[in-house]
């Protein structure tokens, strides 16, 4: 926490799939990748803003000087006691100083560590593929994450010595993921149109003085994907939750008896739609909800390096020789035990809705398809009914009454 760090570490797990793909010794090129990552977003130590980023007003918003400053580096305290290097005090011991998912706890913890590297996250308000607001990713650190080793760090908006440290980490956060999809586009758009073999490069700084009008071109197409991966996160698209007010209940806050007869009305018809063949939820939660499906898949951030790369993730064999890559045990994604009434992306109808409407980013769990989009799918109010019986299937008294009425049909 309180050492001096010179350099992030590279993506050793994508450069070993792309020399896997292309039959190439990449040594070189990963030295090229690092060196152009550093000239724009610097060092663990001293992070920087890429400078073409400062040119548009929006882009520089996306992260800030006191960003960097306070999240970045050793954690110290500054001549007003206020504290600095927030993100390797709270964060890098799991998630890694390149926000690669590899910090030292990593290999202990189920599920493991986000890796921020891909840009996919899987707990937020936008719609299926965006990247998460800078609300969402404040969400997650100040709650934590149900189920999960993520802890809640509510207490950093709290106290003498913090200074709108859930912000600054979510910014920093946001920083790592930028530099580490710039990284892995840089290795998968670029490098498969160099001659390696032939001595070319992906960006050399020699060229300024030897060759000025390549080094330009490097470093245009460098710039343009940085440009690329900023702007995605500029004004995400929002997924709005539609509202069918009569279903629209939560469970937590039924008091009067005709309230909760709704609410067990709606859950049994939304039991019927978990069962059916167009939710298909039955498949993987399994019939009783309690995670025992038929189907189980990894997740994307496992599918990156194994089965994109000709690996077989369930042969040990193939997998083992990327552990100096400092690759993960490969752990398939286990759906969720709904009768425990543990939701990672939160437990109010609203994080529940947007969890079957816009599936979950990076993972197994699918959008719900729905109608007018797909013309056999769920209606709006088959949506709300299925997230009553998401609530209900983890209240204990619900679940006995549901069980009690699948029984009697």
């Amino acid at each position: 926490c309180h050492s001096e760090i010179a350099s992030f570490e590279p993506n050793r797990l994508l450069i070993a799939r792309m020399e896997s793909e292309l039959e190439l010794n990449l040594d070189s090129i990963e030295k090229q990748v690092e060196a152009a990552l550093e000239s724009r977003f610097g060092t663990p130590d001293e992070p920087r803003w890429p400078p073409v980023a400062e040119n548009d007003p929006r882009w520089a918003s996306i992260v800030d000087t006191e960003v960097l400053d306070r999240a970045a580096g050793p954690v110290r305290r500054d001549s007003k006691l206020i504290e600095r290097g927030l993100y390797r005090k709270h964060c890098a011991q799991c998630h890694g100083i390149s926000g690669d998912g590899l910090g030292p706890a990593a290999a202990l913890l189920s599920p493991y560590p986000r890796d921020f590297r891909r840009g996919s996250f899987k707990f937020k308000s936008t719609a299926q593929s965006a990247k998460p607001t800078l609300a969402d990713l404040v969400r997650t650190i100040e709650n934590g994450v149900p189920g999960t080793s993520m802890p809640a760090m509510a207490n950093l908006m709290r106290g003498a010595h913090y200074d709108n440290d859930i912000p600054i980490l979510a910014k920093y956060v946001r920083y790592l993921a930028i530099r580490g999809e710039v990284e892995r586009r840089l290795m998968m758009e670029l490098v498969p149109d160099i001659d390696v073999e032939a001595g070319e490069s992906l960006y050399d700084p020699r060229l300024r003085e030897t060759d000025p009008k390549k080094f330009l071109a490097q470093t245009e197409e460098i710039d343009r994907i940085v440009g690329n991966v900023i702007e995605s996160w500029i004004d995400p698209p929002r997924s709005e939750v539609e509202s069918i007010d009569p279903l629209r209940l939560d469970a937590r806050e039924l008091r009067d008896d005709a309230a909760r007869e709704a609410f067990l009305r709606s859950a049994t018809r939304g039991q019927q739609v978990f069962l059916g063949e167009v939710a298909a939820c039955a498949q993987c939660h399994g019939k009783e909800a309690d995670g025992r499906g038929k189907l189980a898949d990894f997740d994307e951030w496992t599918k990156d390096w194994t089965i994109r790369a000709g690996i077989d993730p369930k042969d040990p064999q193939q997998w083992k020789p990327l552990k100096k890559s400092g690759m993960l045990k490969p752990v398939l994604s286990v759906a969720r035990n709904l009768q425990q009434g543990v939701f990672r992306a939160g437990s109010s109808p609203e994080a529940i809705y947007r969890t079957i409407v816009n599936g979950i980013d990076g993972t197994p769990m699918p959008a719900a398809a729905r109608q007018p989009t797909v013309k056999n799918g769920l209606t709006e109010e088959q949506v709300w009914d299925l997230v009553n019986f998401c609530q209900a299937i983890g209240i204990p008294d619900f679940r006995q009454a549901l069980e009690s009425q699948h029984e009697q049909r």
